[in-house]
């Protein structure tokens, strides 16, 4: 998974030429306003946060986006792995229809906003790379092989970054996309794997 094919290659350098600026506007945006300790900031975040990744989907209650948003000011990025108690405490708040969920992609969300080395999971990501949350067994063993996708993802990523090829591709996002310049290499992927899925580059 870690090598950069040039199937790949080709879908990234379509994609680097499309990226929505208005998009890393607002998470450069979020960076700034995570950062500060104003309850208006807060307040601010809260609001684009939940736009922009769609919060407001997926059955969440008002008590999960409360513990959501606590869990996501008091996330300590420097952990070795941030995900599985994060995973755990969110499973505990059931959906408006009374189910329980692992919410993987909500919890790469509040990680990489914290640490943007932390590759984000969506239904775009699973389809480009074919990965996706186990749908069966215990919890512990779902969340397991959740967080083993998501640290071989961030793996292939950071190869990526080392790959003369993918150098090139940033560099034309950076182009067409100035603002890139300002993200961490890693979240530049996110969103071209986010934009291949949703332009249907391939």
């Amino acid at each position: 998974m870690n090598s950069l094919n040039e199937y790949q290659l080709a879908r990234l350098e379509q994609a680097a030429t499309c990226i929505d600026p208005n998009s890393v506007q607002t998470v450069l945006r979020l960076r700034v306003l995570v950062q500060s300790t104003k309850a208006a900031d807060h307040a601010e975040f809260r609001n684009l946060f939940m736009s922009f990744y769609r919060l407001n989907t997926g059955g969440l209650t008002e008590a999960f986006k409360k513990r959501y948003f606590e869990l996501l000011f008091a996330c300590d990025p420097l952990q070795i792995d941030p995900y599985t108690p994060l995973l755990r405490e969110l499973n505990r708040y059931p959906r408006r229809q009374g189910d329980y969920a692992l919410h993987g992609s909500f919890v790469s969300k509040l990680v990489a906003t914290r640490d943007e080395s932390r590759p984000l999971y969506d239904r775009y990501v699973s389809e480009f790379f074919g990965l996706s949350a186990p749908g069966t067994g215990s919890i512990e063993f779902r969340i397991a092989g959740f967080v083993a996708n998501l640290n071989r993802l961030r793996a292939t990523y950071l190869a990526w970054i080392d790959d003369p090829r993918l150098k090139a591709v940033l560099n034309l996002a950076a182009e067409k996309t100035p603002r890139v310049r300002d993200l961490h290499p890693v979240r530049v992927c996110d969103f071209l794997v986010w934009t291949i899925g949703v332009h249907g580059i391939g």
